[in-house]
């Protein structure tokens, strides 16, 4: 299960991987270019959904050890 979360996660910051390159040079591209792909990552519409998912997960989690002691 921790492994499927991970993936999801890794694939929902796939858009943020735009501006990161091997050698870290973000600092020398463009500014603007930068922070529109950003916000292209930001604008995910499958990204609420899948917070919910990880906020239910953790509440049944934290239900579980609460109900077990």
């Amino acid at each position: 299960m921790k492994k499927l979360i991970m993936l999801i996660i890794l694939l929902l910051s796939f858009p943020a991987w735009a501006h990161h390159t091997k050698d870290h040079t973000m600092l020398s591209e463009n500014t603007d270019q930068v922070i529109n792909m950003t916000r292209q990552g930001a604008d995910n519409p499958w990204l609420l959904i899948v917070w919910a998912c990880i906020v239910i997960l953790f509440a049944l989690g934290v239900v579980r050890l609460i109900n077990k002691k």
